[in-house]
């Protein structure tokens, strides 16, 4: 166990130096005053608009994780906003996606057991490959991509359809052991015997990623370049594989690598304008949700002390 978890640490390591080096070589090439006019150039109120569409796709990536959260307890829509807001703020500021490990302490006073709040969350991420590969699938048709971009979209769509195969197949054959962690885990996953919240929660991933690329082209504006929503879900596929692995707090440095990748290299934007939107966007998420959900983040203190659930479901 202490062998595993040196190798983890030595992985964070590795993934924080290699931002590092990228940052180092990347910067090299940056022009300087053409990046900061850039910056200074933006039109805020887009940029703010932005932020501001950002707190309505974190309202409905609550909600999905509610309908998700529904066969093993019910919890509100601001609550678990709240605690959206907090896990969010505890990724900005701590290493390795703590946030992820502080939303399932989150609903310990709710009575859902830790292994069911885990299973939920395998299924979130599962629900957001699918989600964004149903956008993905017209993308080879409208815009003229190079092998690298059709390569990764093909990796997505693969990855979706094997993982509505799966979730198809557990939701028929209800493939979930009766007894143990495997099975406090499986129950996380119950929703897939319920159609309707099924198909709700699909609709609402589709609406996350939606608003997140309103997001893309409302900041893409605002520093000047052509918005359109296509190129904005190129942006957020390669942001979204830049930042797949945990490794530096709020993934500051990749995340950019990911954004300037999709503008500059894929998309042909001039590299200046596209580092001063990757800045901006990824300010613009992190800043105000982190301020927002500091609060919730507090809770952790007063949560550590509340009783795990004992694994039964209520």
């Amino acid at each position: 166990m202490a062998l595993t978890s040196l190798h983890k640490k030595l992985l964070r390591v590795a993934l924080a130096l290699a931002v590092i080096v990228f940052c180092i070589f990347f910067f090299r090439t940056i022009d300087w005053p053409k990046l900061g006019k850039a910056v200074a150039e933006a039109r805020w109120q887009l940029v703010a608009l932005a932020a501001a569409v950002n707190f309505i796709h974190l309202l409905a990536k609550a909600g999905r994780w509610g309908v998700l959260l529904s066969p093993v307890g019910r919890v509100g829509l601001l609550p678990l906003f709240r605690y959206t807001l907090g896990g969010y703020a505890a990724s900005n500021i701590l290493p390795a996606r703590f946030g992820e490990v502080l939303r399932v302490f989150y609903l310990r006073p709710h009575g859902i057991p830790a292994a069911g709040a885990a299973g939920v969350q395998v299924l979130e991420k599962v629900y957001e490959v699918v989600g964004l590969m149903v956008l993905l699938v017209p993308l080879p048709f409208v815009l003229e991509l190079p092998p690298a971009a059709s390569k990764t979209i093909g990796v997505v769509v693969a990855g979706g359809l094997i993982a509505v195969a799966v979730m198809g197949w557990m939701a028929l054959h209800h493939r979930i052991p009766r007894q143990g962690l495997l099975a406090r885990i499986g129950e996380g996953m119950a929703v897939l015997r319920r159609p309707r919240e099924a198909l709700l929660a699909l609709g609402l991933s589709v609406l996350v990623w939606c608003l997140d690329a309103v997001e893309v082209m409302l900041v893409m504006a605002a520093v000047g370049l052509p918005p359109g929503f296509f190129a904005a879900l190129l942006v957020l596929l390669f942001v979204n594989f830049a930042i797949a692995a945990p490794s530096t707090p709020a993934q500051v440095g990749i995340f950019e690598a990911g954004a300037v990748f999709a503008l500059h290299k894929i998309l042909g934007a001039p590299l200046e304008a596209s580092l001063a939107f990757a800045l901006l966007y990824h300010f613009m998420q992190a800043i105000p949700v982190t301020l927002a959900g500091l609060e919730a983040l507090v809770l952790w203190r007063s949560l550590r002390a509340v009783p795990a659930a004992d694994g039964k479901l209520p």
